[in-house]
């Protein structure tokens, strides 16, 4: 049964997509869009709104029109979208400042009053997002459990926490689309996926080495995150800091330094991260030797690959070419 708060936010996300209620389903079919919002009331403490729709047109939303009990009894962590969405901030001199944000990930503040989305870009893109509600205490219990956590998610000062799924995440994320709601146990499958991808958000948190003195992300991150795409879409090419810096437009340190305060994770390991997922699309395709592979991705040697692979996947590129082969045939 869903409580009364639940039943409020689905009707906030009625009014915006004006579409209808059914039970715990908002759907719409109109000059916005078409899709659907499912809302599941999981136990006292969880509940989640899973969202997947496709807009006609572009729109703006702010999340200030939130009932105060509601953002006071439950946190919201959202997870999936925004992709290729902008997230929008009022700063306290009235101006919105707009920034982008390209890649699957997971984000949590405490000014969500100062917050919106913008989709005024993605008409035509189907879109999937879930927002997971926990209540006040369980949050409390979340963030409680580390000391690195606790400063980071201080409720005396704004914090905007933002993390980029992994490959568990994203698989357990997809997942969570995939449970039919007439199974005997779709709210146990619900309740397992939402834990895990809350647990997994913190503990990715957690593993950041350095944590702001400020406790509080700039807001003026596009550059930043260009950097992010630019390393994405050259991940086969070396680039340098310096090349690096000049396209964002910001210095070497700076944007070494913000890099890493907004992902946790340096530039130097993202871009290494980033080859390293596309050896493993390479050594699928088998279109090339593993030396080959090494030299185009920018790997100094294949051994220097071999290593750097084995590092990050805890196995070796034959390795994992042979268990992928085999995993086909016996398919």
């Amino acid at each position: 049964m869903q409580n009364n708060l639940l039943n409020q936010s689905l009707r906030f996300w009625k009014l915006l997509f004006q579409g209808n209620i059914e039970g715990n389903t908002m759907r719409f079919n109109n000059n916005i869009g078409k899709g659907i919002v499912h809302a599941y009331h999981i136990s006292d403490e969880l509940e989640m709104l899973l969202f997947d729709y496709t807009l006609r047109k572009g729109i703006e939303f702010k999340f200030d029109t939130f009932d105060d009990k509601e953002v006071l009894e439950y946190v919201p962590i959202l997870f999936g979208e925004p992709v290729d969405n902008k997230l929008m901030i009022n700063e306290e001199d009235g101006s919105v400042d707009k920034i982008n944000i390209n890649s699957i990930g997971a984000f949590c503040s405490n000014s969500y009053r100062s917050l919106g989305l913008d989709y005024t870009e993605n008409m035509g893109k189907p879109l999937r997002f879930i927002s997971i509600r926990l209540r006040n205490d369980v949050f409390q219990k979340y963030i409680s459990k580390s000391e690195n956590i606790r400063s980071l998610f201080n409720s005396e000062k704004e914090y905007f926490i933002y993390e980029e799924f992994d490959s568990s995440m994203k698989e357990t994320f997809n997942r969570l689309y995939e449970i039919s709601e007439d199974s005997d146990y779709a709210l146990d499958h619900f309740e397992v996926y939402a834990k895990f991808l809350v647990t997994s958000f913190f503990t990715k948190v957690n593993d950041r080495k350095t944590i702001s003195k400020s406790n509080k992300y700039t807001y003026h991150l596009d550059p930043v995150y260009k950097a992010k795409e630019i390393l994405k879409d050259k991940a086969n090419t070396k680039i340098t800091i310096d090349e690096l810096s000049k396209e964002c437009g910001l210095s070497g340190s700076r944007l070494r330094a913000l890099f890493k305060e907004t992902f946790g994770i340096t530039i130097h390991q993202f871009q290494q991260d980033e080859r390293l997922e596309t050896s493993r699309k390479m050594l699928l395709e088998g279109n090339m030797t593993i030396m080959m592979i090494a030299m185009e991705l920018g790997f100094s040697s294949a051994s220097h690959f071999t290593m750097a692979f084995k590092k990050r996947f805890n196995i070796t590129p034959k390795e994992f070419q042979k268990k992928e082969y085999a995993s086909k045939l016996s398919a």
